[in-house]
C-alpha cells in the first residue's frame, strides 16, 4: 500500500509552502534550544505547521523566521484535506488518509470511531492500521479490485522487550508472529455494486477461501480475524 500511495502520487503534494529563514548568529545558538523544540529548533514556528502545509528554508544567513500565528486545531488537517491527525491527551490518537485511490486509518481506531469516506471500523483491537487502496488504478468508488489490510503488532517467537519497551533484549526466532485484527469494516461509497467477496491471504498472497460481503444500508458490511491474516482481496462486483 506505501508502495502504490507514493508512486501513483496518490496523496496530492501540500497547495501552500511555508518558508523558514534563519541568521548565522541563530543557527550557531540553535544547539541550546531544549530538545522540545525538535526537529525544527525554529523559535516562533509551531511543529503542527508542516503537519498543514508544505516547509522550506529558504535562506540560512538573512533575517530569523518571523513567528508564525497557527491556531490549534483538533484535528491537525492538511491543506489538501487527505490527511488529518486526531490528537490525544492520552496519547491515543489517530491518523487518516482520505484520496480517492486509497484510504486509511492509523492508531487508536475503536477509541475515534474512526471512519473516512470509503472505510467505517468497529474493530476489537486497540491499535492497528487499516488500509484500503484500489488496485486498477480507478478511483475506489469505481475500482473493481481493492487491497485491504489489517495489522497490528508483529515480533518474533520468544523476543522479550527491556522494562522500558525501548528495545528488545531478546530478538526472538522464526517463525513471525503477527496479531490478528478482528471486527467489521464497512465498505462505503461503492458505486453501482451489487456484491463484494472478499479473501483473506497468507503470507505467500495466496488466497485462504472467500465469504461475502454484506448489503447494509450505510454500505457494505465484511467481517475480518477469522483468518490470520494481514492482508485481503477484495472484488467488487458490478
Amino acid at each position: 500500500m506505501g508502495a502504490l500511495l507514493f508512486l501513483r502520487h496518490d496523496v496530492e503534494a501540500a497547495r501552500k509552502t511555508v518558508e523558514r529563514t534563519y541568521s548565522t548568529e541563530q543557527i550557531n545558538e540553535s544547539m541550546r534550544l531544549p530538545e522540545s523544540d525538535s526537529p525544527y529548533y525554529t523559535p516562533g514556528f509551531p511543529l503542527s505547521l508542516p503537519l498543514e502545509h508544505g516547509s522550506r528554508i529558504r535562506c540560512l544567513d538573512c533575517q530569523p523566521t518571523e513567528t508564525f500565528h497557527d491556531e490549534s486545531r483538533n484535528p491537525i488537517e492538511s491543506d489538501t484535506g487527505q490527511l488529518a491527525w486526531w490528537r490525544s491527551e492520552g496519547k491515543g490518537g489517530l491518523v487518516t488518509i482520505d484520496t480517492d485511490r486509497t484510504t486509511a486509518m492509523v492508531g487508536f481506531v475503536r477509541d475515534n470511531s474512526g471512519n473516512t469516506s470509503h472505510l467505517v471500523a468497529d474493530v476489537q483491537n486497540k491499535f492497528c492500521v487499516l488500509t484500503l487502496s484500489s488496485l486498477d488504478m480507478q478511483p475506489i468508488s469505481q475500482s473493481s479490485l481493492l487491497l485491504l489490510t489489517a495489522t497490528g503488532r508483529v515480533e518474533n517467537t520468544g523476543s522479550v522487550w527491556n522494562a522500558r519497551r525501548t528495545m528488545l533484549d531478546v530478538w526472538g526466532t522464526a517463525p513471525t508472529r503477527i496479531e490478528v485484527i478482528k471486527g467489521w469494516l464497512t465498505l462505503k461509497q461503492l458505486d453501482g455494486a451489487v456484491g463484494v467477496l472478499v479473501s483473506p491471504m497468507d503470507g505467500s498472497a495466496k488466497p485462504m477461501g472467500e465469504t461475502r460481503g454484506r448489503r447494509l444500508e450505510m454500505g457494505w458490511e465484511i467481517a475480518i480475524g477469522d483468518k490470520a491474516a494481514t492482508s485481503y482481496l477484495v472484488r467488487v462486483v458490478r
